[in-house]
């Protein structure tokens, strides 16, 4: 089977809207994908499937399943993907309410770096230069490179926003337990998406996966095309296998440099099935 159960669209950080991203997937023969945007729920709605066809002149054949890429605060650059919920008002207001929180948070940063480094960022720019109409460090960051105030992304953080920084407030964010929790109350699927950029010993990484299968993680991305060895696969596989946990792949699509759309594999089946025998 052909399929890309992780790829991002412009509701987040990707180059192409949903409709052109369908068209990529019906010319390379994928089957199923799921769109899994930062923080984001912008279900799969029939409106699509009708754009599609006003643009390509025929029905699109691919599966689309319904997913969201969350940032979780407890573990650094951990993300947990959820599939295919039946009911998301709860997280997603969750989620709303955490932006317009570390909005005001950014706002009281920028507050702090006129106070102790004289530099004014203009908050109104910040939010033009926004995807989703919220701000955050990063779009901090992203504004002191443009603007010639640092020459790395590494050394503006420090600067302006790290926890070394005098700057820095801590951001509020999703919590891992209680982020699975309300995908599982809300009848979807919690996968570990990319372990690796977690960056743990492989003692550590499956003392974490023990823990996260007793709460009640539902899957491992076992392989993501930017971010996944074939060694690290393979220690995945193990991890699912051992503590009963479903498996998934993706490309984590962004834009052409980053992956390719499509994986071609098995890896995925007993996942996708379970999502269609529910519909």
């Amino acid at each position: 089977m052909r399929y890309d159960l992780h790829i991002h669209t412009t509701i987040s950080d990707g180059k192409y809207d949903k409709v052109k991203l369908l068209h990529f997937c019906n010319e390379n023969n994928v089957e199923v994908v799921a769109f899994a945007d930062h923080n984001i729920f912008d279900n799969y709605s029939p409106k699509i499937k009708t754009d599609y066809i006003k643009e390509y002149g025929e029905k699109s054949k691919v599966y689309v399943i319904n997913a969201i890429e969350l940032d979780i605060v407890d573990i650094s650059q951990f993300h947990l993907l959820a599939y295919d919920m039946e009911n998301n008002e709860t997280l997603a207001k969750y989620i709303v309410d955490i932006l317009r929180e570390n909005n005001n948070i950014t706002e009281q940063i920028v507050k702090k770096i006129y106070q102790y480094y004289n530099i004014k960022i203009p908050l109104e720019e910040l939010y033009q230069m926004s995807l989703d109409g919220n701000i955050n460090k990063k779009t901090i960051v992203q504004w002191m490179l443009n603007n010639n105030y640092a020459k790395t992304w590494n050394e503006a953080g420090y600067l302006y926003t790290s926890k070394y920084s005098p700057c820095y407030i801590k951001k509020k964010g999703l919590h891992l337990q209680e982020a699975i929790e309300m995908i599982k109350a809300g009848n979807g699927y919690s996968v570990f998406a990319h372990p690796s950029t977690i960056k743990y010993s492989d003692f550590k990484l499956e003392q974490l996966v023990k823990e996260l299968a007793t709460i009640g993680l539902d899957g491992i991305e076992v392989f993501n095309a930017s971010k996944t060895t074939i060694e690290q696969m393979k220690f995945y596989l193990y991890l699912a296998e051992k503590y009963s946990l479903l498996t998934t792949c993706g490309s984590d699509f962004h834009n052409e440099n980053t992956a390719s759309i499509g994986i071609d594999n098995d890896i995925s089946s007993e996942f996708i099935r379970k999502i269609k025998s529910r519909r």
